[in-house]
């Protein structure tokens, strides 16, 4: 369950719904997700963490990116997401709600 100010682990996915009307937040159209995934070398199930403030943090997490990562077994990739997850909470809550 997700907790309001906490780092949350997520799993990419291709299998997203298609909207008649995409956000206009987004970048990219849902349609070219997929794509830019592949060109990436990005497969399914690759973790990523939020902030608590929901901000996708681009340096840490192309460490869910490396190589050595990626070879791993998914099970010990979710491990090491949802550890690190766990430590970024409890350095948020131990330092007033400070970034990392």
């Amino acid at each position: 369950m997700l907790q309001l100010g906490a780092w949350s682990t997520h799993f990419i996915t291709r299998d997203l719904p298609e909207s008649a009307e995409p956000a206009g937040y987004l970048r990219l159209p849902p349609a070219e997700w997929e794509r830019r995934l592949d060109d990436l070398g990005i497969p399914d199930g690759t973790p990523y963490l939020l902030s608590p403030s929901f901000v996708y943090d681009v340096r840490l997490n192309s460490y869910f990116r490396r190589v050595d990562f990626l070879e791993g077994p998914l099970n010990s990739q979710n491990n090491r997401a949802s550890a690190l997850a766990r430590f970024l909470n409890f350095l948020h809550s131990h330092r007033g709600g400070k970034g990392w």
